[in-house]
């Protein structure tokens, strides 16, 4: 939605998301409904086994042209080729892990 002021900064209408996974680190591609742009978001998979410690996520703070996503992915290869796409989703569903009682 948007209004007088345009589109707000925040709101990112993604349509598909390419999922790909590294030992360390899970990537989210999101891309946006005109397939023009792309953000990243990168999750850290090595969390310390300590309940208490908190997820460590790195949102997209950029948008790059679609353009430059393969070239994104070939730099996250690197000469070791770990990364694995691991799924093409048209939506993503978050869930919560409880570990402790109250």
């Amino acid at each position: 939605m948007s209004d007088v002021f345009g589109p707000p900064a925040f709101a990112r209408p993604y349509q598909r998301y390419d999922v790909y996974r590294k030992k360390s680190f899970v990537y989210v591609f999101g891309i946006d409904k005109v397939h023009k742009h792309f953000s990243i978001l990168k999750i850290n998979t090595l969390r310390k086994e300590d309940p208490s410690s908190e997820l460590e996520m790195f949102e997209g703070e950029f948008i790059f042209p679609l353009l430059d996503l393969e070239s994104h992915v070939q730099n996250l290869r690197g000469n070791d080729g770990g990364l694995e796409k691991v799924a093409v989703a048209s939506g993503l569903v978050g869930f919560v892990r409880f570990l402790h009682g109250h």
